[in-house]
């Protein structure tokens, strides 16, 4: 009998763990309440998309998962960070069957780390992380922004000595696929904001926001500047000031071949501004006003190009006061055939009473692919929305990504395209538990399931555990009517 009271002691135990495994792996969550969660980039090559996101909760980490079919489903989730940092900003590249990563981290002694990671075998493991601080970890760093074109890789970092004082805005390059980075070079000297880098050959291109003194010493402004490197990083030009206004922020940038196209908001009630050069960065042309006709308050442009096709996106809002919505509000498109030259009337892609973040990509034959997030005030409905234009600069069709989902408050999305599959993420807002994604493999024209990213079920636990659990019960009845006879 004790045998018995044993063995199907055993056998419910045995039930119970392997159920409450089921259920405890389906999502990572950690600290107490909602965690949320945060979708940072995708990067594809071909059917192989790799995922970065952080968690925002009382302990910050990276969480990395990839795909091999196209974006149909996703390895198990790794997590990339191990240490008692707070970790923020992941980026992720890939260059032929290297994946890399960086991040940076902030610590309870008030310094900040920049971290960089490699795998060399398609994202399935990781090396061990390396620190890409010049300072020892006594100051602050922060990552800007990353490129890999193989074998080379370029970190654009923000260092700040905490001793000094000394403030230092400068690149890092590999020449060996990651294994090794030379010293930072410097690129200026004051503290950027916001930074974007692209590379053409040994060209490197580098545009960023940051502050500017007035030359009677009683003022600063914002301004958008630029510098270049043709040296593969060893040495950069003087600082060109783009702008040269009180208030520019947030610039994107595009490169093809000697010609490099920049665009950013400027005003406090914010016009759209582009300027180009065709000499590879050492001279540009007069900037030019893409939103003029449609009045102030535009702002958050995207830049891409593929061959003589310029396009510039970006949203407008309405003049006419907070809250409010005239017919001229929403996303637009406007697209130069003559290399940047001159733009074509923007054109309307979207309408919505608040509209976030948006994605450009034009790496795809002659397509250019929009990403966008809209929030509907009249139904406090937010979805995810995806558009492609073709050669002419004008959208065929719009898609909802998101509509089908009961959760609502979809932010931000990510864009990756490459060889005519496109993939689209984003994340929610609070509690945020969930990021989605959905994938084309017909450029765009139509997509797959929703996947959840930040969820990894595991089908065999849950079968198994409820047979065990079902034994261990109908055992217990049997065993207990046979003994005394009930």
């Amino acid at each position: 009998m004790h045998v018995a009271i044993i063995t199907i002691s055993v056998i419910m135990i045995i039930g119970i763990f392997c159920l409450r495994a089921a259920f405890a792996d389906n999502a990572y969550m950690e600290g107490s309440g909602p965690p949320k969660f945060q979708l940072s980039q995708i990067a594809a090559s071909g059917n192989n998309v790799y995922v970065v996101y952080n968690s925002n909760t009382d302990h910050q980490d990276i969480f990395f998962r990839k795909s091999t079919d196209g974006g149909a489903s996703f390895d198990k989730i790794i997590k990339i960070t191990n240490d008692n940092g707070y970790a923020s900003d992941p980026h992720v590249e890939v260059s032929g069957k290297s994946v890399y990563l960086t991040w940076f981290s902030s610590y309870p002694d008030g310094n900040t780390k920049v971290f960089f990671e490699k795998s060399i075998d398609n994202g399935n493991t990781f090396a061990n992380p390396i620190v890409l601080d010049p300072n020892g970890g006594r100051g602050y760093a922060v990552i800007h922004a990353m490129l890999a074109t193989e074998p080379n890789v370029y970190m654009a970092i923000n260092y700040n000595n905490l001793t000094s004082l000394k403030v230092n805005h400068g690149l890092r390059t590999s020449t060996d696929n990651g294994i090794t980075f030379g010293k930072p070079v410097s690129i200026d000297d004051s503290e950027s904001l916001y930074t974007k880098i692209a590379v053409y050959e040994h060209n490197i291109y580098v545009t960023w926001d940051g502050e500017s003194v007035c030359p009677h010493d009683k003022c600063q402004t914002d301004n958008i500047f630029f510098s270049k490197s043709a040296d593969n990083g060893a040495t950069f030009t003087k600082p060109i000031n783009l702008s040269n206004v009180t208030l520019a922020l947030v610039p994107q940038l595009a490169a093809s071949k000697n010609n490099v196209f920049v665009v950013w908001s400027e005003g406090q009630y914010p016009d759209v501004f582009f300027i180009k050069s065709s000499d590879g960065g050492s001279t540009f042309n007069n900037k030019i006003n893409l939103s003029k006709k449609l009045g102030y308050n535009s702002e958050s442009p995207q830049v891409a190009v593929n061959g003589n096709n310029v396009f510039v996106s970006f949203y407008h809002y309405s003049n006419t006061g907070a809250n409010t919505m005239n017919s001229s509000q929403g996303l637009y498109l406007t697209k130069s055939s003559d290399g940047g030259n001159t733009f074509g009337e923007p054109i309307k892609i979207s309408s919505g009473d608040d509209l976030w973040t948006s994605t450009l990509d034009a790496t795809s034959g002659k397509n250019v692919y929009l990403s966008w997030r809209a929030f509907n005030i009249t139904s406090h409905r937010g979805d995810v929305f995806f558009a492609k234009s073709g050669d002419n600069g004008t959208i065929d069709n719009v898609i909802n990504l998101s509509g089908s989902l009961e959760e609502n408050g979809n932010l931000e999305p990510e864009l990756a395209v490459d060889g005519g599959n496109v993939y689209v993420g984003w994340d929610m807002d609070a509690p945020g538990d969930n990021i989605y994604f959905r994938a084309s493999n017909d450029d765009g024209n139509t997509f797959g399931n929703i996947i959840n990213l930040n969820h990894e079920i595991k089908i065999p636990e849950f079968p198994f555990a409820i047979p065990v659990l079902l034994i261990g019960i109908i055992s217990t009845i049997v065993f207990y009517r046979v003994k005394f006879g009930k």
